[in-house]
């Protein structure tokens, strides 16, 4: 339903880039694990996944 989360608190998608780097510097494992449904749609996965390489995410775990 193109519900995007961080540690399982919900989070917009103009939000995401700005939390996410937050929480990636508190941390020195920069690894994030995706998780998509089978019906998310391919353009709002890579904006999703460019916008984490953007943060600061180093490693991706994917998983469906």
């Amino acid at each position: 339903d193109g519900v995007l989360t961080i540690n399982k608190c919900r989070v917009a998608l103009d939000e995401f880039a700005n939390k996410l780097e937050d929480e990636l510097d508190k941390r020195q494992n920069k690894l994030i694990v995706l998780e998509s449904h089978e019906r998310t749609r391919f353009d709002l996965f890579t904006r999703v996944l460019d916008l984490a390489r953007k943060s600061g995410a180093t490693d991706f775990a994917i998983v469906r």
